[in-house]
């Protein structure tokens, strides 16, 4: 009875931890956000880094983001906690939607550039 007991402690965490969403993107997409990385150097400092999709009208957007100290408390907590990951070369980058930042402001009453000013320019698009 005490091994099922210690068995089902052990067990217990890992069974109810939430898994990762993987997105596999198209492979010019995928090359192009890689190529963005290396030219920002930012290869050996991956963790600092998080995509942003965004759909405006008929148009997909795919951005790389790059977090510092800049950014607000409230971001940094999206990107860390997502459990979405996007493959990029043999990277998991966190994963974003733009209703992420809107529905999460606890600003809600304002748009969501005065919630998060530092979107402005953070994002670079990527097409």
């Amino acid at each position: 009875m005490k091994r099922l007991l210690l068995l089902i402690v052990i067990l217990f965490p890992s069974l109810c931890r939430a898994q990762e969403i993987l997105y596999y993107l198209p492979d010019s997409v995928e090359i192009g956000l890689y190529n963005q990385i290396r030219q920002l150097g930012k290869e050996s400092d991956i963790g600092s880094l998080f995509l942003m999709i965004e759909k405006r009208g008929d148009e997909k957007n795919v951005s790389l983001g790059v977090l510092n100290e800049e950014n607000s408390a409230q971001l940094l907590n999206i990107v860390r906690t997502t459990n979405r990951k996007a493959v990029v070369n043999q990277y998991r980058l966190p994963v974003l939607f733009d209703t992420d930042l809107i529905f999460s402001s606890l600003e809600s009453s304002k748009e969501e550039t005065e919630a998060f000013p530092e979107l402005k320019n953070l994002f670079s698009p990527f097409y």
